[in-house]
Formats: C-alpha cells, sequence, structure tokens
C-alpha cells in the first residue's frame, strides 16, 4: 500500500530514512547502475533526456532494435515531451487516489533544479550528505540543475 504523506517535509523524512514508496532511492539506482552493462538494461536518467530528448528515443531504439521510420522521431519526440506526457491520462497519474494533489501534482513542472523551490537548507544539506555518503565511488552522477 501507498504511503500518504501529510507535507513535504514528512515526505522527506522517510525519503532519507529509505521508506518511501518503493524503498531506497539510492540503493534502486546504484542496483540497476551496478547492472548498466547487461545487455538487457539501458540506465538512462530524466536528466540526461531533458537535455537531449531526441537522442535517448535513438539510444532506446537502438537499445530495442527498432528502427524509427523517416519522419518518425519529430513525431515520437512530441508524444514524449513532459508537456504531452502531462496532458495524457495514460502517462499521468493525477486521477490515482494516493495522489494529494493539494500537496503536489504527480507531474509538476518537469524543470531540472525545482527541488531548489522546496528543499530547506538543512534538507539539502542533509540530502547532499547522503548523497555524497551513499554513491560515493560508484562513479554515477546526477545533474540536480542545469
Amino acid at each position: 500500500m501507498l504511503q500518504a504523506y501529510a507535507n513535504w517535509s514528512e515526505f522527506f523524512d522517510s525519503f532519507v530514512a529509505g521508506h518511501a514508496h518503493g524503498g531506497s532511492w539510492f540503493d534502486i539506482n546504484l542496483y540497476w547502475w551496478s547492472r548498466r552493462q547487461d545487455e538487457n538494461v539501458l540506465f538512462l536518467k530524466y536528466e540526461d533526456l531533458k537535455k537531449d530528448l531526441a537522442g535517448g528515443i535513438v539510444e532506446i531504439a537502438t537499445f530495442l532494435g527498432c528502427t524509427i521510420p523517416e519522419g518518425g522521431l519529430e513525431k515520437v519526440v512530441n508524444h514524449c515531451s513532459f508537456d504531452s506526457m502531462k496532458k495524457n491520462p495514460k502517462t499521468n497519474y493525477e486521477d490515482k487516489v494516493f495522489i494529494n494533489k493539494e500537496i503536489s501534482k504527480f507531474m509538476r513542472k518537469g524543470t531540472i533544479g525545482d527541488w531548489k523551490n522546496y528543499f530547506t537548507v538543512a534538507q539539502n544539506e542533509v540530502f547532499d550528505k547522503l548523497y555524497e555518503d551513499k554513491l560515493k565511488g560508484s562513479g554515477l552522477v546526477f545533474d540536480f540543475e542545469l
């Protein structure tokens, strides 16, 4: 069952404790990062797709052994843009009961660096320390701003 959170601070505390839905964000990402060389794993980060969605789509198609038909890349890029997906009920879970829209929408802005509008200075310090400790030596790096 999904945990409902009363506010951002409650969610943050659960997240840093590794108890948010799905478990530890760090452990999940490190697990898949460790499998990135497996032939059946493609490790992509949202930030990389945000920087170059068309390149990411080509990478996904190549990984799947698919050929993108002439003119198809632009259609897929448009369909997979944040704004398009936000409007699509198949990709936006706004109607789900576990999403409390009064706290936060499922798909907010799609911008990199928006965390600054939520984290307090103290929360940022806690996250930065945890990020450094958990990902140290892994080679896995996330871009939290552009």
